[in-house]
C-alpha cells in the first residue's frame, strides 16, 4: 500500500517528517503547530509532538516548514 503524502508550498510532507504548520480556520482564526507527522488522510494529518498527538484538518493548512 502507498503511504499517502501531501504537497504544500511544493514541499512533500510523509510520514514521520517533524514539520511546522500554519493554519487557518474557518472563522479566520490563525493558529501554528509543531510536531512529527504520524498519519495523512484525505482530510486530516495526525501530528505527535512526543507528549500528546492531535489532527489538523488539510483545508486549514496555509504553509508547512519541514526541520
Amino acid at each position: 500500500m502507498k503511504e499517502k503524502e501531501m504537497m504544500i508550498d511544493g514541499k512533500k510532507v510523509v510520514k514521520g517528517d517533524w514539520i511546522y504548520v500554519e493554519c487557518k480556520d474557518k472563522d479566520g482564526e490563525v493558529y501554528s503547530e509543531e510536531g512529527s507527522v504520524v498519519f495523512i488522510d484525505d482530510e486530516e494529518v495526525g501530528m505527535f509532538d512526543g507528549k500528546e498527538g492531535w489532527s489538523v484538518k488539510r483545508e486549514e493548512i496555509v504553509s508547512v516548514v519541514p526541520f
